[in-house]
């Protein structure tokens, strides 16, 4: 029998690789136009599941589905977004937190328990994140998050990674609950596929998505929080 960590370690080569695939790609096509096309392979690859789906559920199952692959949609473009003008070096750390979030939420929303081992371990995810991001410089404690809160492309991903942290929380339920995990994976993928064509081909959508990429008055809302709360802390 394989041991665990086998596995683990083959997962984050192939994160790894994929990442930076993924950075080369979008340095030479637009993030829509990108992940349109890589969302609809995966689709088109996840057809292969159909001998092990079962669509025998209720309709308002699949429309729990719908919703979180919309929201999927928005989490892949803001990391993709994220990704292409941003360095990886950068941007990897950020995606290590995700855990966390999970956690939290499936403490909130889905009644796990938040035993000692994991609280040690988000710790452990945060402590990580921050010295990732502080590169090296610890001089000003704050440096690293005042650093995050002025690159928007940084908040981007991050905003994907909590949006894929609700994902994942709706994704527990749904397959503890309502479906079989092959046939999650194939309605998410073929429904995200959709959601990005639909997107790129229509004008309107277009217009909304440029729309909610302006995030600046979030992004000046979040500096000006933490502004005040380190000026307190200090």
């Amino acid at each position: 029998m394989i041991p665990w960590y086998v596995y683990a370690i083959a997962a984050t080569f192939f994160a790894t690789a994929f990442s930076i695939i993924r950075k080369k790609a979008l340095l030479k096509a637009h993030a829509m136009s990108f992940e349109s096309a890589r969302t609809m392979v995966v689709a088109l690859l996840s057809l292969f599941l159909i001998p092990f789906i079962d669509l025998n559920v209720d309709w308002k199952i699949i429309l729990v589905v719908y919703a979180a692959s919309v929201v999927g949609t928005i989490g892949i473009l803001f990391a993709a977004k994220g990704l292409r003008h941003e360095a990886i070096s950068l941007i990897a750390p950020l995606g290590n937190i995700e855990p966390g979030f999970v956690a939290l939420l499936a403490f909130f929303f889905l009644g796990e328990s938040l035993g000692a081992r994991k609280i040690i371990g988000l710790g452990v995810i945060l402590v990580a994140a921050y010295l990732l991001e502080s590169d090296h410089h610890f001089s000003d404690f704050y440096a690293p998050i005042k650093n995050l809160l002025r690159d928007k492309y940084s908040l981007y991903f991050l905003f994907a990674v909590a949006l894929f942290s609700c994902i994942n929380v709706v994704n527990k339920y749904v397959i503890d609950n309502h479906l079989n995990i092959f046939t999650l994976f194939l309605l998410t993928w073929v429904f995200i596929a959709i959601n990005f064509n639909i997107a790129l081909r229509s004008p309107v959508i277009l217009s909304e998505v440029n729309t909610l990429s302006n995030l600046s008055f979030l992004l000046s809302l979040l500096r000006s929080t933490f502004n005040s709360s380190s000026s307190i802390g200090s």
